[in-house]
């Protein structure tokens, strides 16, 4: 019988490194690091090996940064683009609930570089002659639930990660539509 591993010395994947530099980022948001700081904190999550190395840069913050909490009483974002098209890309703060509602249009929905809250996004389409581009963090993973009419949905992130990841739930309907949903695209270098 082997004897249990200490999480301290348990090697770390790009996902952990993810989620370490997104709760850092909160924590600066919140004015608890200052540019600096959070800069060289950084630096360190993608020398770190271990998870006793990424404990060490955030063993000073408050919480996990992820809550598992019911947020279903927060409105949901509605995102209605009407023949035109909707980009939400970058370093944002993303609510737990989406409504999408798209006609005639194009919307992308990043995730990769977005601050979340939860381990549950949900997301609820309904698209006419559309198309919608979902991109998950690395450590994210989406169950999609979506009626296809005359349309196509392609769901590259079912696989759960190795590690806690946030889950997107994915439902609703598509006319004339097509769904992609997909993880961030791993660089293979580092700059």
């Amino acid at each position: 019988m082997s004897e249990p591993t200490d999480r301290s010395r348990i090697r770390i994947g790009d996902a952990d490194r993810e989620a370490t530099v997104a709760r850092l980022h909160e924590a600066t948001g919140e004015g608890r690091l200052d540019l600096s700081e959070f800069s060289t904190r950084v630096d360190a999550v993608y020398l770190a090996k271990t998870f006793g190395d990424l404990d060490a840069l955030v063993d000073d913050l408050p919480g996990d940064g992820l809550s598992p909490i019911d947020t279903s009483e927060q409105p949901p974002m509605e995102i209605k683009p009407n023949v035109s098209n909707f980009r939400r890309t970058g370093v944002w703060n993303a609510p737990s609930r989406y409504l999408v509602r798209p006609r005639k249009s194009s919307v992308v929905l990043d995730f990769s570089r977005a601050t979340l809250k939860t381990r549950v996004v949900d997301i609820d389409i309904e698209a006419k002659t559309s198309s919608i581009s979902i991109i998950l963090p690395l450590n994210g993973y989406a169950v999609d639930d979506v009626t296809d009419n005359m349309s196509a949905t392609q769901n590259r992130a079912r696989k759960k990660p190795h590690t806690d990841g946030v889950e997107f739930r994915v439902h609703g309907e598509l006319s004339t539509s097509s769904l992609s949903i997909r993880r961030k695209w791993r660089r293979w270098w580092r700059p």
